[in-house]
């Protein structure tokens, strides 16, 4: 049986309120740093966090398409391009 192409956007992929308030405390903090050095920091922590989160849900995700024979097209799943504002 040949799996069945979805979006990602046909998943509900949406934080939860855990989320939601931690992204909250990490926002207010970044803002009150005065240092380059902590906020590098801050940045290499943050960096690390979201490399492994995404290793975890990319595996998540092919596991449960599999079981349930779906298939997402690869560039959904690759990293976004970070362009710095300016």
């Amino acid at each position: 049986m040949e799996p069945i192409p979805i979006s990602l956007n046909a998943l509900e992929l949406n934080p939860g309120l855990n989320d939601l308030f931690w992204k909250e405390q990490i926002q207010r903090s970044i803002k009150e740093i005065n240092s380059v050095v902590i906020l590098r920091q801050y940045a290499t922590e943050l960096l690390g966090l979201c490399t492994q989160r995404q290793g975890i849900i990319k595996g998540l995700v092919k596991e449960l398409l599999t079981t349930k024979n779906l298939k997402i097209d690869d560039s959904e799943l690759t990293n976004p391009e970070i362009i710095p504002k300016s």
